[in-house]
């Protein structure tokens, strides 16, 4: 059996904002909220948290191999997601486009484009769980110091 995350969530207000924590973490609670006229916005919402759960997980990933596997330098990484929405309800991701920049010395195209595949097929448990229902698109550039 794997490792267990436990996580709460609690209504802070009178429409729709909530606060949310980590079971065993001292960290600041992360606000969510939704649109008018469910919530007022003065959070993150469901799907923000999506996008940044996926950025954080790939650009970490890639950051990671990129280091510790091939050796290279790494000084920076910077992610933009976009995800666009199906029309029906639920109105969840039909595909999400993650453009990264590298800041690196060292690293090649063909290191990041040999560390992608095995960010999404192996290493990336956010990925693995939207795969079979979004599509996915990365596209990076590599920045030098």
């Amino acid at each position: 059996m794997g490792n267990t995350v436990k996580t709460h969530i609690k209504l802070t207000d009178g429409k729709a904002k909530l606060s949310a924590t980590s079971e065993g973490r001292a960290l600041p609670p992360v606000v969510v909220d939704f649109h008018p006229p469910t919530g007022t916005r003065e959070g993150y919402d469901p799907m923000e948290l999506v996008l940044f759960a996926l950025e954080s997980c790939s650009t970490t990933t890639v950051v990671s191999i990129l280091r510790n596997r091939m050796g290279r330098t790494v000084t920076g990484m910077e992610a933009t997601a976009t995800g666009v929405t199906r029309d029906h309800h639920p109105k969840s991701f039909s595909h999400i486009d993650i453009f990264m920049t590298v800041t690196s010395p060292d690293a090649q195209d063909e290191a990041i484009a040999k560390a992608l595949p095995a960010v999404e097929e192996k290493l990336c448990p956010v990925w693995d769980m939207l795969r079979s229902n979004v599509e996915v698109n990365v596209t990076y550039s590599i920045h030098r110091e």
